[in-house]
């Protein structure tokens, strides 16, 4: 659910809702079977980054598992794991800049999510 509306006087309120869940049906959930319990793990819901919550690495709101790379010294880096249900919004309020020209604006906004 995307909206936008404009209020009287000088300002914008633009806000955005996702929310979603998958369900397995059928044999495809294994998790017992190794070769199935990983085939649907890019069929997940992910967050973060710039279009989604902002402030957070992209997809990187949520469950994640911490990965160490011994080869080049001890270098841990996160590895996204994802869910299988997602909440995420944004609430944008927009102004104009007083003295400047009208396609120049501020904004304030609030970014959430929930994997």
């Amino acid at each position: 659910m995307l909206g936008y509306r404009p209020f009287p006087g000088r300002f914008d309120l633009a806000a955005r809702l996702f929310a979603g869940r998958t369900w397995a049906i059928g044999g495809s959930s294994l998790p017992q079977d190794p070769l199935t319990g990983e085939r649907f793990r890019e069929v997940r819901f992910y967050a973060g980054g710039g279009n989604d919550v902002r402030g957070w690495g992209n997809r990187l709101l949520g469950p994640k598992e911490i990965l160490v790379d011994t080869t080049n010294g001890a270098l841990a880096y996160y590895r996204p794991e994802g869910g299988l249900a997602k909440v995420a919004g944004n609430i944008e309020v927009r102004t104009g800049v007083p003295g400047w020209n009208q396609k120049w604006q501020a904004g304030a906004f609030l970014d959430f999510g929930y994997i």
